[in-house]
């Protein structure tokens, strides 16, 4: 191979997922290849690696920082309960899941999703609102 491309570098990525299914399965964990940049002679990709809880959910960065920003941001659903990353909430009639907290955006850090696998974001003040 003389040249990267497009279409070289998504059949790779296809085979990486392949092998890191059967790294997954030895070691415990999620493994996930991220973006890939390239030019025509060199690549860089990114590789996620995320814990697995007891009960089988996948502890992303979002999802960790949730648990800290919802206990500063006051988002209980319950006196004395805070809503935790997996819980549904109900927001004008639509069913989300909580995804977790993007502490990169300020204006809109909270990441739903529907059930269809559609995220949206939201503002502290939207979430407060409706939940």
């Amino acid at each position: 191979m003389k040249k990267l491309n497009n279409s070289t570098l998504n059949l790779l990525r296809s085979r990486l997922n392949t092998e890191l299914a059967k790294l997954e399965k030895e070691f415990g964990l999620k493994l996930e290849v991220g973006a890939i940049s390239y030019t025509q002679h060199y690549a860089t990709a990114k590789l996620k690696i995320s814990t697995i809880s007891d009960d089988g959910k996948v502890i992303t960065k979002v999802a960790q920082d949730w648990s800290f920003k919802a206990s500063w941001h006051n988002l209980h659903k319950a006196p004395g309960k805070l809503f935790e990353a997996g819980d549904k909430v109900i927001i004008d009639g639509v069913t989300y899941k909580i995804v977790g907290w993007n502490t990169r955006n300020r204006k809109y850090p909270i990441i739903l999703q529907k059930q269809d696998g559609k995220q949206i974001k939201c503002t502290i003040g939207f979430f407060k609102k409706h939940k």
